[in-house]
């Protein structure tokens, strides 16, 4: 176990008459010595591009997630899908209750998931989970196929599978270990990776709304994937360009087709801490198709 430096910054930019602007950035750090000299300057550069939001003057198709925005989907949606006690149960959009069992195809042939939670940037990374399982990269989806799920030594035994080195002493909407509450299934440090990662996603977008940070994911249905949020920092993106800041939508869709509709992913990847949960992640930029914008 280690300890972890996180800062959490929000910028406001004032604008026209009592009109503002929001930024913010995140970031974990792990050893020191420690630069995060770079979150002030990026929230405020977001709060900067965001002033004067105009309408959206057309829908486009696609839609780019910056880290933390798609990180809040992945949180609440992604990561408890490949919990293996909720998929036992029938509680998962991958769970065979659903049609859906190992070795099936679930994402595109691009895509792999692993949780890895001996790297030594993750957020938490560490020799052994908090029922003391040795840590290991476990594989979960691989070319796009199911693999396997995340299991504690309690919800293996249920399964007839093996432990994950996947538990942690947290309790439901906290971001800390709480030693009061006995060990649940939590995503340590789940790593999303393609085959197909771009320099920059906003010229292979062509044509996007790009989202910095997105509200309510923590109400989205689990279940069923179901997913419906707000984003008040938004921009449009056209040929490479921002052309304008966009005034607040929401955005709809459900994540496992979202997760089949995955055009590309970012170059710069970014390790993630759950917004209400103990959920550690590392991921890129998505650039998605099949997200509907409500305006």
């Amino acid at each position: 176990m280690s300890t972890r430096l996180g800062v959490y910054l929000s910028a406001t930019y004032p604008y026209g008459s009592g009109l503002i602007s929001p930024g913010y950035d995140t970031q974990v750090v792990r050893f020191l010595p420690a630069d995060v000299s770079g979150v002030g300057r990026r929230a405020a550069e977001y709060a900067v591009a965001g002033a004067n939001p105009k309408p959206l003057e057309r829908v486009p198709k696609k839609v780019i997630f910056r880290q933390e925005a798609i990180g809040s989907l992945f949180e609440f949606l992604l990561a408890p899908s490949l919990y293996g006690d909720k998929a036992f149960k029938g509680d998962s959009f991958y769970s065979p209750a659903g049609g859906v069992n190992l070795g099936d195809q679930i994402m595109g042939e691009t895509i792999s998931i692993y949780e890895d939670p001996l790297a030594r940037e993750g957020v938490n990374s560490s020799t052994m989970d908090d029922e003391g399982v040795p840590s290991g990269r476990t594989p979960l989806v691989k070319a796009g196929v199911l693999e396997g799920y995340l299991y504690t030594l309690s919800s293996a035994a249920e399964a007839g599978a093996e432990p994950t080195s996947s538990a942690m002493r947290a309790e439901r909407m906290s971001t800390t270990r709480n030693y009061h509450h006995p060990p649940t299934t939590i995503a340590r440090r789940l790593y999303i990776d393609s085959k197909d990662r771009v320099d920059d996603p906003l010229k292979e977008a062509g044509e996007a709304i790009y989202v910095h940070y997105i509200l309510g994911a923590h109400t989205s249905n689990a279940s069923s994937g179901d997913f419906s949020v707000s984003s008040s920092n938004l921009l449009y993106v056209k040929d490479g360009e921002v052309k304008y800041p966009v005034k607040p939508l929401m955005l709809a869709g459900n994540m496992k087709e979202l997760m089949k509709n995955i055009c590309c992913l970012g170059g710069k990847r970014k390790e993630v801490p759950g917004s209400l949960t103990a959920v550690g992640l590392s991921t890129p930029e998505f650039v998605v198709e099949g997200v509907r914008i409500i305006t």
